[in-house]
């Protein structure tokens, strides 16, 4: 079932002139911070530093450079300032309330304005066959012809939006219509006209399957427009209608269980985005489109916090990063809308911790406002304490704590799936392992993008995406391999023996060497066990995986100190080895504030057609050795 009615949505969505989701600047008393307060100074310091920001080029030299080579930073670096600028001195304005930004507003969105395209080089796929994954060299916009819309294009459609919302009455001030129609005129150009124009952009879900954040995150972005910009009702009908039908799309190829196969750094562009589009839904139909109630969308917003472990480290997968910093204020407020306790403590908890910096992009307009109106943590919530056990049935996402105190104890995760998750990496049966807080059994996670991270085949013979990057084996030489036809089978979770188990025989791109790969995973009395048994065809050999945080510490052939309070032992008949990872791209250098990773073999020593492997963590030196 979906979760808008298209029609009944369009036809309650307000005028904009009726419209008000927060008090603006023109001589209205606001909820932002005060110039005094703590989060305002803060705010005000940001947009100081960007009064004599220089506007950088964004010349074709730079933009051509990935289709010719896959680079996209020289590009990208300068065109995301402009829009970062641009959002500091929005919300420093909000909070000084005297013009004194206004000027270099007017001159970051009018180079805005300016760009031949609000495409990335990444997302520039050919108007003559934009079908198919072939990138155009440069913008193919002639006059009125642009169809292309992208993620980052439909972001800053919404942040001009709402700034022409914010501070209409200060540009007719400065420059009477020309101004104001200048930046209307770019919106219905470039965003509002291509939307209503086609559903063939793959992201809209019209005619493929297999969407993902794209969508909602586009979606919510083109809802930011029609509900701060677009004028003419007949056509705010339209336009929101259609965004309801393409947004219930991506609600549909949700699994119930609210999980996220990209993982949570995805998520803020994805379950947060669906998030965010239904309480602007809410807000732009006067408190009348309420869907708060959806069991579904309960649980697609909680997901974030189920999958934290302690602090800032996260449950990655695919290509998702370790740390993540979630909006504590949208959390707090959707716990309190949902009626979610535990999502109210654990936003709060965040909040708590940034410090009154908002730590969120440009990219989500919206989001960025009502963070600013309600940046305060509530010292009446009270403290939050994780679950013991989640699972995602869906997802096939098990995860086991020690302790109900996040940094006390072991925290394991472990996931089952299949091999053509959204950002896929060949990792099912992967299993990481926290203590007290701290990394031990890691997921490398993800590089810096590239043309190349998205053909397959460079992205898997490239580092943290192959099989051997995981707590996986290679099997006869041989590791995973992409489709759905490549899952784990029987994957389940016993809550009361705290064990899951599967079959990940199916993954296997050599399948048919393999009779069975069963992996049994069981946290009993601070000790994790994972048990792997091989059956194959014929005789043959296997080389386990276990990549670690820290250089491990060897106490015997056998057992291995990884943390200060973590010991990991391994059955006998293997010949044991570790190596050093070095680092060679700087996202992996600050996901894990260090040079370096480590990782164990552990290779049959003689050929078999039985493999048995058991891998012990616990907290105490095994005894004997």
């Amino acid at each position: 079932m979906s979760l808008f009615n298209p029609d009944l949505f369009a036809s309650q969505v307000l005028p904009i002139d009726k419209f008000c989701p927060f008090d603006t600047i023109n001589g209205k008393k606001t909820r932002f911070p005060s110039k005094s307060s703590k989060a305002g100074k803060l705010l005000i310091k940001k947009a100081n530093d960007c009064i004599d920001f220089e506007i950088p080029i964004l010349p074709l030299s730079q933009y051509i450079r990935f289709a010719e080579d896959g680079n996209r930073k020289e590009y990208e670096t300068p065109y995301f300032s402009r829009r970062q600028a641009l959002k500091d001195l929005m919300l420093g304005e909000l909070c000084e309330k005297q013009g004194r930004f206004i000027p270099k507003i007017m001159d970051i969105l009018f180079a805005i304005c300016e760009e031949s395209t609000w495409v990335i080089p990444a997302h520039n796929h050919s108007a003559k066959n934009h079908l198919n994954v072939f990138h155009a060299k440069m913008p193919e916009t002639l006059g009125e012809n642009i169809w292309n819309i992208d993620l980052f294009s439909a972001a800053t459609g919404a942040l001009v939006a709402v700034c022409h919302y914010l501070f209409y009455d200060e540009f007719e001030k400065r420059i009477p219509e020309l101004f104001n129609d200048r930046l209307y005129y770019e919106l219905e150009k470039r965003l509002v006209k291509p939307y209503l124009n086609t559903t063939e952009l793959w992201w809209m879900g019209y005619n493929r399957k297999g969407i993902n954040n794209w969508n909602i995150w586009i979606n919510l972005n083109m809802l930011t427009i029609c509900a701060f910009a677009v004028k003419d009702d007949k056509k705010r009908f339209h336009l929101s209608r259609k965004i309801a039908e393409s947004a219930n799309l991506y609600y549909d190829s949700m699994p119930t269980d609210g999980g996220c196969d990209e993982g949570p750094s995805y998520w803020g562009k994805a379950g947060a985005c669906l998030a965010m589009f239904a309480e602007l839904a809410y807000c732009v139909t006067g408190k009348k489109c309420n869907v708060f109630g959806d069991e579904k969308l309960g649980k697609i917003v909680d997901y974030i916090r189920k999958v934290n472990i302690a602090d800032n480290y996260y449950v990655n997968c695919a290509d998702g990063h370790p740390i993540c910093r979630p909006n504590g204020t949208l959390l707090r407020r959707y716990g309190k809308l949902f009626g979610n306790e535990k999502l109210t403590r654990f936003g709060n908890d965040l909040l708590e911790k940034c410090n009154f910096d908002p730590l969120i992009d440009p990219s989500l307009a919206y989001s960025v406002i009502l963070t600013l109106s309600d940046m305060q943590p509530d010292k009446t919530i009270k403290k939050y304490e994780p679950d013991k056990v989640t699972l995602f049935e869906k997802l096939e996402l098990a995860l086991l704590r020690e302790t109900d105190d996040s940094n006390k104890g072991f925290f394991v995760g472990i996931k089952g799936g299949h091999n053509a998750e959204s950002h896929n990496h060949l990792d099912v049966g992967n299993y990481i392992v926290y203590c007290d807080g701290r990394p031990v059994i890691i997921d490398a996670g993800v590089g810096t993008y590239t043309k190349f991270t998205f053909i397959n085949e460079y992205r898997y013979n490239m580092f943290a995406f192959r099989t051997q990057d995981h707590t996986l084996p290679l099997i006869n030489g041989k590791g995973q391999w992409i489709e759905r036809i490549h899952h784990a089978d029987n994957f389940s979770l016993n809550k009361e023996q705290n064990t899951v188990s599967m079959e990940l025989k199916e993954a296997y791109v050599n399948k048919d060497e393999i009779k069975s790969f069963e992996r049994t995973l069981k946290f009993d009395n601070e000790t994790i066990t994972v048990s792997d048994k091989l059956l194959l065809n014929s005789c043959g050999f296997a080389e386990f995986f276990i990549p670690i945080y820290n250089k491990p510490e060897k106490l015997s052939d056998t057992v291995f100190k990884i943390d200060e309070n973590a010991y990991i032992e391994f059955s006998r008949g293997f010949d044991i080895t570790f190596e050093e990872i070095k680092f060679e791209i700087p996202s992996f250098v600050a996901d894990w504030n260090r040079n370096e990773m480590y990782k164990f073999s552990i290779k049959t020593k003689e050929n078999s057609s039985q493999i048995s492997l058991q891998t012990k963590i616990t907290h105490k030196k095994p005894l004997g050795e």
